[in-house]
């Protein structure tokens, strides 16, 4: 009787230890095969994108982390010769982005907004893009101005 148990007791002990090695050696595997997919992943990386509409710009900021909410188009964009131009919220503060055809239609665009009241350090500029930030929100100026 005493054999039986003990017979019984080290087939337990025994099979525990192999699902746990196996367990173990199955983990490694997941592993590797993670580190083989992410570099996979790393090197086909397409090149960046150029950002040449409002919805990429958008998007940028979203894949960037920043929260974009109360989206509105804006009226008048005849008067300051812009082809697009929205009002949003970016992380709690109120922005607006423009896009122009030519660089000469964006700087009398800015000047407009210095000469109406705003302060020209709310005013950024990369490429087309006029952004007005109004509050303090480094991250998002931060990227407009990493953006290409």
């Amino acid at each position: 009787m005493k054999t039986i148990k003990m017979v019984s007791l080290l087939i337990l002990v025994s099979s525990i230890l192999l699902i746990a090695c196996h367990n173990e050696t199955s983990n490694e595997k997941n592993v590797a095969k993670k580190e083989t997919v992410e570099k996979e992943t790393v090197k086909k990386e397409a090149p960046a994108k150029t950002i040449n509409t409002t919805d990429a710009v958008f998007d940028y900021f979203a894949q960037n982390g920043i929260n974009i909410t109360d989206q509105t188009e804006q009226l008048f964009l005849d008067e300051i010769k812009a082809v697009y131009g929205y009002g949003f919220t970016a992380n709690g503060i109120e922005s607006e982005l423009y896009q122009f055809r030519n660089s000469e239609d964006l700087d009398v665009a800015k000047n407009g907004f210095i000469k109406d009241g705003t302060d020209a350090q709310q005013l950024y500029t990369n490429g087309p893009f006029l952004l007005g930030v109004y509050g303090d929100n480094h991250k998002l100026v931060d990227m407009f101005k990493q953006m290409k």
